[in-house]
């Protein structure tokens, strides 16, 4: 994968290769060099009878150093994005000809020097990135010792470095000697044999160490049907599989029907297909319901008229089309915010609305089949929770289920709710205090 394409992206184990590769400074080849800002540096050319000659003129070199220099700090941009993809660990693969005691020496210039950064020309001077690299690594305590063995530099002062704000760095490095290649090392008659038994699609000969050959396990030994991501609500509704649940009817009697095909989306249907969805989706509705409140303004009175004042200033903006508008079931709305559980969400000290996490967990939680290594990558998003005037932290979820129980309510969505509750506690460090579900059906809160 190039680096260009890995920004955004991250990678437990990432390994960034051939940095002895030269950097590409093809732009200064030219005789004729333009820049934005110091504008055109030629080659002259000079003639004598019938010799010709050219050489650089001061304004072409100028051009040069700039354009170098400039491509000098892209390509810096760019080693910055390849190290900075690896999660876990980073491996960085560079060769070097012969015993590399050159190179040594050319890393190890600087390592006397107390100043944490490398000075100006140390950095214009690299070749590749595999110069900035080893430069750094050479004036490292421990990983740098192999280093300047090589070089023959023995003391290494103390780097004014504040390790205490950004950390300890850790590098291992290591040699490897390239193999031999040598063409007598390999008889014809051995080659001949291989590559008949390659054309006859034949198992190649045993080797000298078929029993090691034979005790390998060439079968993946984990389990392979772990998925990478999955979020709070594909969980749950695994376990409403798992326990056969029943299908739950949404609330939306005001301007929806029962949905027998209720299936969250990835991408919303487009804007020619929204009025009939909204006529039809459960999943739709209860979607808008949360988006509603999410934005409504808690500074005002919050009963019917508020907040079908403030729904019609939704839609004057453009956050709700007026087919929405009108689905909005307004009186559950209004007597939330009177319920109890509704006016300490109001009059809380902090509040977190809609806030989307991502969480790390062991594989082992959704399939028991997998290694205690696997992990898998959890996404949700949290309806509410807040701090209330005691200081106490409050997760609160809405649902718009209609004809069910509270015992139900709990055994349906407990797992989705201790799921919340633990990424809030291991994001932010906050402990959870009450865990509560409020059902817009019938105004009723559920203790979790």
């Amino acid at each position: 994968m190039p680096v260009h394409k890995s920004k955004s992206l991250e990678f437990p184990v990432f390994m960034l290769e051939d940095l002895s590769k030269k950097l590409n400074f093809q732009d200064v080849q030219k005789k004729v060099l333009v820049h934005n800002n110091l504008g055109i540096g030629m080659y002259c050319t000079q003639t004598e009878g019938t010799l010709a000659w050219q050489y650089p003129t001061i304004a072409w070199r100028a051009m040069k150093e700039a354009i170098q220099n400039e491509a000098r700090a892209e390509e810096l941009r760019v080693l910055y994005v390849a190290m900075t993809r690896a999660r876990e660990k980073l491996i960085l693969v560079g060769n070097v000809k012969s015993s590399g005691e050159k190179c040594a020496k050319v890393w190890c210039r600087y390592t006397e020097r107390k100043e944490t950064a490398l000075p100006g020309h140390a950095v214009l001077g690299a070749k590749n990135w595999l110069d900035w690299i080893g430069t750094a690594v050479a004036r490292d305590e421990t990983a740098g010792e192999k280093l300047r063995d090589v070089a023959g530099v023995s003391d290494l002062p103390q780097i004014d470095y504040p390790s205490e704000k950004f950390g300890k760095p850790e590098f291992e490095l290591q040699f490897v000697c390239a193999p031999s290649t040598k063409a007598e090392e390999v008889t014809e008659g051995i080659v001949d044999e291989w590559m008949d038994c390659i054309q006859k699609l034949e198992p190649l000969p045993v080797s000298e160490n078929s029993e090691r050959a034979a005790a390998l396990s060439w079968i993946y030994g984990h389990y392979t049907d772990i998925p990478a991501k999955v979020t709070v609500t594909e969980i749950k509704r695994r376990s409403e599989e798992l326990e056969d649940f029943a299908p739950v009817a949404p609330l939306g009697e005001k301007a929806l029907e029962d949905s027998a095909d209720d299936v969250e989306r990835d991408f919303p249907p487009p804007e020619f297909l929204q009025a009939e969805e909204i006529k039809t989706g459960g999943v739709v509705f209860g979607t808008l319901m949360h988006g509603v409140m999410q934005n409504l303004r808690l500074d005002g009175s919050l009963d019917e008229a508020d907040i079908e004042n403030q729904l019609d200033a939704f839609v004057k903006d453009g956050i709700l089309t007026e087919e929405e508008g009108r689905a909005v079931n307004v009186p559950p709305i209004a007597k939330f915010f009177a319920s109890p559980i509704g006016l300490r969400m109001k009059a809380a000290k902090r509040r977190w609305r809609e806030q989307p996490f991502s969480l790390m967990i062991p594989a082992s939680e959704m399939e028991p089949k997998a290694s205690g290594q696997d992990e898998i990558f959890l996404q949700g998003t949290i309806d509410v929770f807040f701090e209330d005037a005691e200081g106490h932290i409050v997760l609160l979820d809405y649902k718009t289920d209609r004809g069910t129980t509270p015992e139900l309510i709990r055994k349906r969505y407990q797992k989705q709710l201790d799921l919340y509750a633990r990424a809030i506690e291991t994001i932010t460090g906050m402990k959870v205090d009450e865990k509560y579900i409020y059902r817009l059906s019938d105004g009723s809160t559920v203790a979790m």
